[in-house]
């Protein structure tokens, strides 16, 4: 029998809710990436999670799962661009997209900052989107959910 520390034991946690390898309870973890290979958008914007992850992984059900977390990769023009996380009617407080002139042209990795959101209710039902304000790139959006 392997003995792992308080410290191994987090670590074996860890790994194994990141990769989907089971959950106390019955329950797992997914995650998935979707690329927007910096798409812009300008304005107010909507982006479809659900309609994205579908399109992407067909078969996909998605009925019984809980929204986790959302993570957006993401810049702003000038520093002031927002997003808003919405799930079944429920909506997060808007996040500062941070950003500047000089590095929004190009898209290197480093250039775009993380954005994490939590569902922001316990009722997952319905669409699950994220709205943008401003001048904004996407590079990728990972979505974590976690199915009975």
């Amino acid at each position: 029998m392997i003995r792992l520390g308080k410290i191994g034991l987090s670590l074996a946690m860890m790994f194994g809710s990141t990769y989907g390898l089971g959950q106390w309870g019955g329950q797992s973890s997914e995650s998935y990436q979707i690329p927007m290979r910096g798409q812009a958008f300008q304005g107010q914007n909507t982006i479809r999670l659900k309609q994205l992850l579908k399109r992407q992984n067909p078969g996909l059900n998605l009925q019984d799962a809980n929204l986790q977390q959302v993570v957006l990769l993401a810049k702003s023009r000038r520093g002031n661009g927002k997003a808003k996380l919405s799930v079944g009617g429920n909506l997060s407080y808007a996040k500062t997209i941070p950003g500047n002139p000089s590095n929004f042209q190009g898209n290197r990795q480093w250039s775009y900052s993380r954005i994490q959101f939590s569902s922001p209710g316990r009722n997952d039902v319905g669409a699950w989107q994220i709205k943008l304000n401003g001048n904004i790139k996407v590079k990728r959006i990972v979505v974590k959910v976690k199915s009975h």
